[in-house]
């Protein structure tokens, strides 16, 4: 679309976790979409800080 990327998203798990793999695609791609999220993701300065909010913001069966 021409657009500049703000966040790139990589995750990696091991073949014997595909349900949790998809599962936490499936939370970020939703997340994604969210404007306060996209936000606060983009105000992150550092790893932790990025850590803290998607800690924040993932659902309670969320244990990654």
């Amino acid at each position: 679309d021409g657009e500049p990327v703000h966040v790139f998203v990589m995750l990696i798990s091991p073949e014997s976790k595909a349900d949790e793999h998809l599962s936490t695609l499936r939370w970020i791609s939703s997340a994604a979409r969210d404007p306060d999220f996209q936000s606060f993701i983009r105000q992150a300065d550092t790893a932790a800080e990025i850590l803290e909010v998607l800690r924040e913001r993932a659902p309670e069966s969320f244990s990654g």
